[in-house]
């Protein structure tokens, strides 16, 4: 959405600019008193902010709304993330601890410091792990996956409109919920604990 915008106000300005500009060269030129070459000025002005507006909203809205009106839709899993934590190790270098029990594995993090822990137990099916490069990436993130009607493609500009229009339905939950996610970041060659 915002590089529409940003896109929008860029061509906008620069059209405003060189439109002024000409018009103001002409004006120049004319051989007329000072009060009427103000009110041909201020005229101009007031018509190039108007025409700049209208490119703007053309650019900003009505070209991601054809996008998205006679684009290829459909319904995809969304994810909504709803907490997203830095993860720090229970010990030196341990970041996880797993339990097992009758249910399966169960396995605690910390989501506070190493100094103020604050222990999180999940239980091994709710969660995927995923492996990151520096210490500093760990994290706990969970999220609510949507199945939402969105754009096919995916492109830069695709994205752009589906975070227009297809985000308004993810902010009114207009979408079918299938799943709670859980994901955790760990740095590669992490160490865990068994219990």
């Amino acid at each position: 959405m915002v590089v529409f915008l940003y896109t929008g106000f860029i061509v906008a300005s620069v059209f405003m600019f060189f439109l002024f500009h000409k018009q103001s060269k002409k004006v120049k030129k004319i051989k007329d008193n000072p009060k009427n070459i103000s009110k041909m000025l201020l005229k101009f002005a007031l018509i190039d902010l108007l025409m700049g507006i209208f490119i703007m909203a053309f650019i900003s809205y009505l070209i991601p709304l054809t996008i998205w009106l006679v684009g290829e839709k459909a319904v995809m899993p969304t994810e909504m993330i709803t907490m997203e934590k830095s993860l720090a190790p229970l010990s030196k270098d341990i970041y996880m601890k797993i339990e097992e029990t009758d249910g399966g594995e169960l396995y605690t993090i910390n989501l506070g410091t190493i100094d103020n822990a604050d222990e999180k137990v999940i239980s091994k099916s709710r969660v995927s792990i995923e492996e990151v490069k520096k210490p500093s990436m760990a994290q706990y993130r969970e999220a609510f996956v949507y199945d939402f009607k969105r754009l096919k493609r995916e492109n830069f500009i695709t994205k752009q409109v589906n975070d227009i229009f297809a985000n308004i339905n993810l902010q009114s939950k207009d979408g079918t919920f299938i799943e709670k996610k859980v994901t955790i970041a760990l740095p590669r060659g992490y160490k865990t604990e068994k219990e």
